[in-house]
């Protein structure tokens, strides 16, 4: 197979592209341009997307680390040369599954490849398992070293013993366990199956003989469950004679009860129509609202009436005491004009009995004063003035004092006439006449307000007992509504509460009446008055009807659950199968499992042989193989090394000219170890890999860590390997084309950053 062109979008790769050649490819970009991108897109156009891988703590699965960065579907397409011939591949997502939609066809036509299917277009163009190709022609710098698998294992051991992988002892192998399998894998396998068949043949006779158990238990159980149900249909219909014997005696009772509600009814309104008209409710209220009304204006009456007899009882009083008053029978304004006269009259002989007593006092001063001066002359210088003065006022006296003795006669007759003042009025002083006269004053005031609250309430009283009167015709023209011989209103009340309880009698008999009526009707519907009543003694129901029901109901469903069990099992039985059959099945399978048993015993045997003879088998391949990546490494290094030592993992070391002991690749540089495993990839491409139709060699970065000899040499073995396969050699370095530049056969490709 060639790969010619490839058209990727897919991680960082954008609908970019890639052709290439036969024979040596060099694909030079720098870091981070996508050569591990394109070399993971190759392995995705051959082997898929494994969907199933998850991403975890550190890793990336690859349907999320080559997600289109663009945002645009994974897919992609690659032209190859496959047995001659032109062929497309290109891959699309399929819903969620990215690159899962396959086509392949031969390139320019719509001819579709039949054996080419999505799974199996690796295998088809490289000739190998995925497995297999990662650990030979996919070399990548960070997995130079080789792992081994049950496939390249197969391989190898197939190429080793015949060169047929058609008899490789791992199909070999592979097709006795799965003979063995066939016969007992776990649970599973011919032996088991016959075992479990031999299991189920007996199950199937314990069976019928638990089935045939059953229907008998089944049928006792039905039997019973009938006679169950039966018990409760008697009871049923003896609860039914007894509701309608029960329904007859309401229906005669009703009828009864409608006969006497009519009756008390009857009555009720013959002795209400006593007027020739029936009272209604709103007439009683009517009267009762007048016994209200002449409650309160009795009341009202009452209260006049005492407040009027209250008002005429001051007015008495009042009078009484102005009656005995000096000044009775006199107007208050009269009283007063008198009082004030008499007080005028008394001041008049109080104010001459002062000027009398002025007079006296004046005599005496002025003769104390005449008898001062004149000691004063005798005791002084001041004689003559002293004795002058004394003189003076001496005289002064005299003459004052024969003056007031005219006035004491005149304040003699003004005490008399002072005295017969107050005892006038039988009081102490003019104070107490005025006071009098006062008293009179409120007495006739308050004996005024008396007589007009007399006169209100006189008129009160009268208001309240027309008011009176007229509620009491009013209530009773109502009275002869109910009693035309009712006189008085005395007999308001009984009147009323008789009314009232023929009214309410009336009330419930029309109720009871209507109600009867109901009941009468609704129980006519289940009786018929025609026939006569049972009169049989009916025994208690030992159940209520909900019981009985719920009883029938439970036997019903209980029987026709043990007919459906029934049915059931004879259909169970009748699939089971004749017995006689049965038992000659059982011996059959009893024989077949232990011709199974011989046979499993021979495959085993012959699977250790095998794996003894492929031990030999490995323990040859390992030098072949071992042989070859020694040529490799001889020419790669320059004949530094000439001798590659594998173990069965494929780990290696490398050995020198002239040494006796391989060096372990710890020992080793970086760049030896990778040219040593780069010389076993190489080989085993060459041993394993089919020739018939060579698949590409894929190289990313692979002779990084070679030095530039080493390189050069590693070119040119590439080079001479590419006269037979494709290589295609992705490197970050220019020094491999600038090595190749110009090289027959070599095909450069730069890429860009």
């Amino acid at each position: 197979m060639i790969i010619k062109r490839l058209a990727a979008s897919f991680g960082t790769l954008q609908n970019e592209e890639l052709r290439l050649k036969e024979g040596l490819n060099i694909v030079e970009a720098p870091n981070e341009a996508g050569k591990s991108t394109w070399c993971a897109f190759i392995r995705a156009m051959l082997y898929g997307i494994d969907t199933a891988d998850r991403d975890k703590s550190g890793y990336l699965s690859a349907k999320t680390l080559y997600r289109p960065w663009s945002g645009q579907p994974m897919e992609g397409r690659m032209d190859v040369i496959f047995r001659g011939r032109s062929i497309t591949i290109q891959r699309r997502p399929q819903g969620a599954y990215p690159m899962r939609d396959f086509s392949a066809v031969y390139t320019g036509t719509n001819e579709i490849l039949p054996l080419m299917t999505e799974k199996m277009v690796g295998e088809t163009l490289v000739g190998v398992s995925e497995p297999i190709f990662e650990r030979s022609a996919f070399i990548r710098q960070a997995g130079l070293a080789v792992s081994q698998t049950a496939e390249l294992e197969k391989r190898i051991s197939s190429l080793v013993s015949t060169g047929e992988e058609s008899i490789s002892y791992s199909e070999v192998d592979a097709l006795l366990r799965d003979w063995l399998r066939r016969r007992r894998y776990n649970q599973k396998g011919l032996l088991p199956a016959v075992e479990a068949e031999v299991r189920a043949v007996r199950e199937k006779l314990e069976k019928v003989e638990r089935i045939n158990e059953k229907i008998a238990g089944l049928r006792l159980e039905k039997e019973r469950m009938e006679r169950f149900r039966d018990d409760f249909v008697k009871e049923e219909e003896l609860i039914a004679r007894r509701e309608r014997q029960s329904a007859r005696k309401a229906y005669d009772s009703a009828v009864a009860e409608l006969e006497a509600a009519q009756k008390a009814m009857d009555e009720a309104v013959a002795e209400l129509n006593i007027s020739g008209t029936i009272p209604t409710p709103s007439d009683i209220e009517a009267i009762r609202a007048d016994l209200e009304k002449l409650a309160a204006c009795d009341a009202l009456y009452a209260s006049a009436l005492a407040r009027s007899e209250q008002t005429k009882k001051n007015l008495d009083g009042i009078a009484a005491l102005k009656s005995q008053s000096i000044f009775s029978p006199l107007t208050y304004e009269e009283a007063e004009n008198r009082a004030n006269r008499a007080a005028a009259a008394y001041v008049d002989a109080e104010e001459l009995k002062n000027g009398a007593k002025a007079f006296s006092i004046k005599t005496v001063v002025l003769l104390g004063l005449a008898v001062i001066m004149a000691g004063l002359g005798i005791l002084t210088q001041l004689s003559y003035w002293a004795y002058g003065a004394a003189a003076v006022l001496a005289a002064l006296g005299i003459v004052i004092g024969i003056n007031n003795s005219r006035g004491f006669k005149q304040a003699i007759a003004n005490a008399e006439k002072r005295s017969e003042i107050l005892n006038e009025y039988k009081v102490s002083s003019v104070g107490e006449i005025l006071a009098l006269a006062r008293e009179y004053k409120e007495l006739c005031i308050k004996e005024g307000a008396a007589s007009e609250a007399f006169a209100t309430a006189d008129c009160e009283v009268s208001a309240a007992k027309a008011a009176l009167d007229e509620v009491r015709c009013s209530l009773l023209h109502k009275l002869k509504r109910l009693d035309p011989s009712a006189e008085d209103v005395s007999r308001a009340p009984v009147l009323v509460a008789k009314t009232e309880k023929l009214l309410d009698v009336l009330s419930i008999s029309e109720a009871r009446r209507d109600s009867a009526k109901k009941l009468v009707n609704r129980l006519a519907l289940g009786v018929d008055p025609r026939e006569p009543a049972e009169t049989e003694e009916l025994p208690e129901a030992r159940y209520n009807r909900g019981e009985i029901a719920a009883s029938i109901k439970y036997a019903e469903k209980q029987l026709a659950a043990i007919n459906s069990g029934i049915s059931m099992a004879q259909g169970e039985l009748k699939s089971l199968g004749d017995p006689v059959v049965l038992r000659t099945r059982a011996a059959e399978l009893d024989e077949r499992v232990r011709e199974l048993s011989n046979q499993y015993d021979a495959i085993s045997l012959a699977i250790d042989t095998l794996s003894e003879a492929n031990a030999d088998i490995q323990n040859r391949f390992a030098p072949k193989l071992s042989e070859r990546a020694g040529e490799i490494l001889a020419e790669i290094t320059g004949g530094r090394y000439e001798k590659v030592l594998l173990n069965k993992k494929l780990s290696a070391q490398a050995e020198r000219p002239g040494e006796s002991v391989g060096r372990d690749f710890l020992y080793l540089s970086k760049g030896t170890v990778d040219q040593i495993y780069l010389s076993v990839r190489l080989a085993i491409c060459e041993l394993v890999l089919p020739q018939q139709e060579p698949c590409p060699i894929i190289l990313d970065d692979a002779l990084a860590n070679f030095d530039d000899e080493r390189m050069k040499l590693a070119l040119d073995f590439l080079k001479k390997t590419g006269e037979t396969r494709q290589v295609i050699l992705f490197t970050c370095h220019s020094r491999e084309a600038q090595y190749c530049d110009g090289v027959r056969d070599v095909n450069i490709v730069k890429l860009r950053g």
